[in-house]
């Protein structure tokens, strides 16, 4: 092989690897950022899960339990004071034997450690969104495989809009952007 064949087959040679070598550097940066904006998506779809879940289904249940077990004692009191609509001492014969009838405390004790528990549970699910995002938006905005990602459209529309938004409640909105922070009120007046 001549010396001017062997300089073509190198130049191509060389081409062909810095080609492969960039097509594979594009396709880093693409598959980087889809998995980003993936885990994006899912940490919110894991969110909702856990409100609908861990919130919603669980205190919505442990109510109805508690509002139950309300309407039962309620039904044994009335029951009680058919039994003695005609008797001189109703009063004091319907009240002794309602008097054990009571919502036990372990089930007003038991829904305040749900509420208590859910909200740690979104709390800390919301805490991984926000740590996602944060890495993601580094990746997008401070590398080079970012900025070309940037060029292949990520983030995707369901991205930013999760990206975006940060589940609060109308006091903590408004806290924030008033600067003005309200004592909490712990009981309904």
């Amino acid at each position: 092989m001549s010396e001017k064949n062997k300089k073509k087959l190198t130049l191509i040679g060389v081409t062909l690897i810095s080609l492969l070598f960039v097509f594979g550097y594009l396709w880093s940066a693409y598959t980087t950022a889809g998995k980003k904006d993936l885990g994006v998506i899912a940490i919110y779809e894991q969110m909702q899960n856990v409100y609908a879940n861990s919130i919603i289904e669980t205190l919505e249940q442990k109510g109805l339990v508690i509002e139950k077990q309300k309407k039962d004692i309620l039904e044994a009191i009335d029951k009680n004071m058919l039994r003695y609509k005609n008797d001189n001492n109703l009063m004091f014969k319907a009240i002794s034997e309602s008097a054990g009838l009571t919502i036990p405390s372990d089930l007003y004790k038991d829904l305040s450690i749900s509420i208590e528990a859910g909200y740690r549970k979104f709390e800390s699910t919301q805490k991984d969104k926000i740590d996602r995002v944060r890495n993601y938006q580094e990746f997008l905005n401070y590398s080079l495989k970012g900025t070309i990602a940037k060029a292949f459209g990520f983030p995707s529309e369901k991205a930013k809009f999760i990206m975006d938004n940060l589940i609060t409640n109308e006091k903590t909105k408004e806290t924030f952007s008033t600067g003005i922070m309200q004592k909490p009120k712990m009981f309904k007046e």
